[in-house]
């Protein structure tokens, strides 16, 4: 008698459940007169449920593992134009010969310094502990660091750069691992034009009359590096956080004799004039660079499952195969609470 009572507690407080609550099916189920109707809704519910917990698994999912998904899109160029990118210019010479002498530096220990720093390419390396001592010794005795060694012997600013005003604050220091001390040249003016006719112009002196005559771990070409981005700086490695936006240029390149049998004359006569720096035509080198076209590529990275989307999505798929809202959980969870009460007054009568 009082099994029956308590399980006539039960039906009466799911059917309680079932009139007021809005997902889907279970009053129908309740309602049911036959055995039939009630195994239809029964499986009804069970496959949305199922459908309803796998999808939202997934939904889950892909919040966890944070996936990034991009969009791409060209746009015109503003009607001021298009900023010129910035440019990282590396002399491939990273210390002038001239300063190695003058800080009593000897060859072995500029084959070691490279060594700390040359990436596996090119060059068989050399690696000499007894210079490696004595460039120890040599680091102390003149109170340098790393990166003092190539504020004070790469070449400056003013020995790259023949009519570029080093002081206007346009061209900046950068320090990478691979080149040393290099330099970020910035226009800071717009392109109009896309093409030769919107071009702009560097003359740069590769100075390669004071490259450090070393062969182990070095690099055995002359000229320049030219970059539109500054790869691994020093004391930045792991350190900066990823950038919510970036801009970079994709760049082509090609080269010409320079200068013309026509031109050279001229040209003698015009380093000729220039009294404080030692130039010689062979050492320079005539930058042009220009826009191919104005339209900007604008990409846009964004996560795939962001903390509102997660939220949306679970009450959109509670919504459509179950019909229950974010209160309705908790209703939900009441009743099932009052269910626990009427199975423990259960054991609790048939224990006594």
């Amino acid at each position: 008698m009082t099994e029956e009572r308590s399980e006539n507690q039960n039906r009466s407080t799911f059917r309680e459940w079932a009139a007021v609550t809005t997902a889907h099916g279970f009053l129908d189920f309740s309602q049911a007169n036959s055995l039939f109707g009630k195994i239809v809704w029964f499986v009804l519910i069970a496959i949305s449920l199922a459908l309803m917990t796998y999808q939202l698994y997934t939904t889950i999912d892909d919040f966890s593992a944070h996936k990034w998904v991009s969009t791409a899109k060209e746009e015109p160029s503003g009607i001021n134009g298009t900023k010129f990118p910035s440019i990282i210019i590396c002399n491939i010479n990273r210390l002038k010969n001239s300063k190695v002498n003058e800080y009593n530096m000897s060859y072995d220990m500029v084959r070691f310094l490279f060594l700390s720093s040359f990436q596996d390419q090119y060059i068989i390396k050399d690696e000499n502990t007894t210079a490696a001592l004595e460039f120890y010794k040599w680091q102390k005795a003149h109170n340098l660091t790393y990166l003092d060694i190539f504020e004070k012997m790469a070449p400056k600013c003013e020995n790259i750069f023949v009519e570029e005003q080093c002081s206007e604050g346009h061209i900046t220091p950068v320090q990478t691992l691979e080149y040393g001390r290099c330099y970020r040249w910035e226009t800071n003016e717009l392109a109009t034009t896309w093409g030769s006719r919107g071009a702009k112009f560097l003359k740069l002196n590769t100075q390669g009359w004071d490259y450090v005559p070393v062969i182990q771990n070095n690099y055995l070409i002359q000229g320049l590096a030219i970059h539109d981005w500054a790869a691994e700086l020093v004391g930045c490695i792991n350190q900066c956080p990823v950038p919510c936006s970036t801009r970079y240029v994709v760049a082509t390149t090609s080269q010409t004799t320079f200068p013309s049998d026509e031109k050279r004359p001229e040209l003698e006569k015009w380093l000729a004039a220039k009294q404080t720096e030692k130039f010689l035509l062979k050492d320079i080198i005539v930058l042009e660079f220009y826009f191919v076209s104005l339209e900007t590529k604008l990409t846009e990275y964004y996560k795939a499952v962001s903390l509102d989307n997660l939220v949306s999505n679970i009450g959109g798929l509670i919504g459509v195969w179950a019909g229950m809202s974010f209160l309705t959980v908790f209703q939900a969870l009441q009743y099932v609470y009052k269910f626990g009460e009427n199975w423990r007054r259960k054991r609790v009568v048939n224990t006594n």
